[in-house]
């Protein structure tokens, strides 16, 4: 079971990485994505937990749960849908962010958005824009309509400054 000492083990070997002279840049982004994943499996976790305390002792419990985390009731109850979404005994996988499981649990098949989003190696604004029904920007033709400052694409909703079409008409 994780336990504070294996943070504070991680926390200490982080702060005498980058203390050294040597460390390299490679160290550094290994470091941040292993902090960044530990941060979203939390997420996971504490969802799980309050799934856990739902069926155990009520929906009523969550509030009390978010007061003893510090959190705020809305941010257990969406770890808590996400992990329902996914299902209990679903394994995230490692390096994607928290944010995209979320956008995939309002899907109908949670599961099966994230296999697209991953097999298609998607940014975060292009899973947003697969989840809301919008063409890809990547892969969109635009078609340009005007606002007051920038051109929008109809399609995929990407925005130009009206200046660098202008820039490019000339």
């Amino acid at each position: 079971m994780l336990t504070s000492q294996n943070v504070l083990t991680f926390q200490e070997e982080v702060l005498t990485k980058i203390s050294a002279p040597d460390w390299t840049w490679e160290e550094a982004c290994e470091m941040g994505l292993a902090a960044r994943n530990l941060r979203d499996l939390t997420n996971w976790m504490i969802g799980a937990i309050a799934v856990g305390i739902e069926n155990k002792w009520g929906e009523d419990q969550l509030g009390e749960f978010a007061k003893v985390l510090g959190f705020d009731k809305k941010t257990i109850w969406q770890y808590r849908w996400v992990v329902k979404r996914f299902g209990s005994d679903y394994q995230p996988a490692e390096n994607l962010p928290w944010s995209y499981y979320r956008l995939a649990a309002g899907t109908e098949n949670p599961q099966e958005t994230m296999v697209h989003f991953i097999d298609n190696n998607l940014t975060y604004r292009e899973a947003d824009q697969f989840v809301k029904g919008l063409p890809i920007a990547r892969e969109c033709e635009h078609d340009f309509g005007e606002t007051v400052a920038f051109l929008r694409c109809i399609k995929c909703k990407v925005l130009k400054l009206k200046e660098q079409e202008r820039s490019i008409e000339n």
